[in-house]
Formats: structure tokens, sequence, C-alpha cells
């Protein structure tokens, strides 16, 4: 697979491209871990890393990338989103890894704007952690391994745990926590940046 290398800006732009067209999962984190790139660069052809993780078939890269903020608008020389380039299947999964991308930064928003004293906005918060499973029921993998379906499900219990803790109800809070570890890998916590500051 050729991934041009005109119009994209400096040696880890090309290498992003190549390592994801490549599906070399590990090099995509790295490069993505270094945080010195702009993950929505587009080569010569218009297509950013997110329309090669598609193109390619590697399902895994594309929703680390979308995890990391890819653009799923972005059009390519041919019209089309990366979604566009997607089979059924595939563009229903990445639409759901959109989807919870969207409500935990809603998530996020609310619980901070709420500890802040500026809303009051329990039901709105109780909401959205009762429609993260749900959406998480969508990913259910076929190994028990999947990073993807394992850093939502770590995402979701630690936020809740921090959430519960930080309104004082802590022993939902380490329950939480405990269920939390249990999907807790060291390859994708580092992606789970969620920090309330409970006390």
């Amino acid at each position: 697979m050729y991934v041009g290398s005109r119009g994209l800006r400096g040696g880890n732009q090309q290498a992003l491209h190549t390592a994801v067209a490549q599906g070399e999962l590990a090099q995509v984190q790295k490069i993505l871990e270094k945080g010195k790139i702009d993950i929505n660069t587009v080569d010569e052809e218009g297509k950013s890393a997110l329309h090669w993780a598609v193109i390619t078939d590697h399902k895994e890269i594309a929703a680390l990338l979308l995890r990391h903020g890819a653009n799923t608008e972005l059009l390519d020389n041919q019209g089309k989103t990366a979604l566009d380039h997607a089979n059924e299947d595939d563009r229903s999964y990445l639409s759901t890894i959109e989807t919870l991308m969207q409500s935990f930064s809603t998530l996020d928003y609310l619980i901070e704007a709420n500890l802040a004293g500026r809303t009051q906005n329990q039901a709105e918060i109780d909401q959205k952690l009762n429609e993260i499973p749900r959406r998480l029921e969508v990913l259910e993998p076929e190994e028990e391994q999947d990073k993807t379906h394992r850093h939502f499900k770590y995402r979701y219990h630690t936020l809740q745990a921090s959430y519960l803790k930080a309104i004082g109800d802590k022993a939902s809070a380490s329950r939480q926590e405990k269920i939390a570890k249990k999907y807790k890998d060291p390859d994708t916590t580092g992606l789970a940046t969620i920090a309330l500051d409970a006390g």
C-alpha cells in the first residue's frame, strides 16, 4: 500500500501514515504518545491517518486514532470521509467509538460543572452514566483482550469512581475502582486521562 509523502509535514507525519497503513499498532501508539503531531494532517490524496486505517482495514488503529481526536469529517480528494470508505460493520463500530468519545466529553463537562457548583445536573450525569454501558455493549469484543473495549470500560469505571468519591459516596467509589482494575491495561491506561479532584 503506497502512502504518499507530499503534503505531510515532517517525518513524524509520514511515519504515522505509514505505520497506520501497515497496521503497526504499537508504532502508531508510540508516535501518538509523543504528542508532537497533528493527527488530522492529510497527504497529497487528501487522506488522513484515519482514512488510511479504515481503507487498510485496521479497525483497532482507527479506534485508537479516534480516541486521540481524529476528525471523522475530513474529506479526501474524492470527497469522502474516512467512514465513507468503511464497510457497514466497521462504519457502525467507528460511529459507536465516536459517539462514546462525545458521551465521555459531555459527561466530563457535566461532572466538572456540577463539582464546581456552576450547575445542578445530577439527572443529566446519571443519564450519561447509564447511557455509556449501553453503548459499550455494541463494542463487546470478539476477544477479551480487545484494547478499545478495555480502554472504554476502564475509563467509564474510573470516571464513575472519581465522581462518586467527589460527592462523598466512598463505598460505591471503591466498588467502581475494583471493577476498573479488571480493565486496566498498561498499554491503554495512559489514554484514560480521567483525573477529577476529589478533595
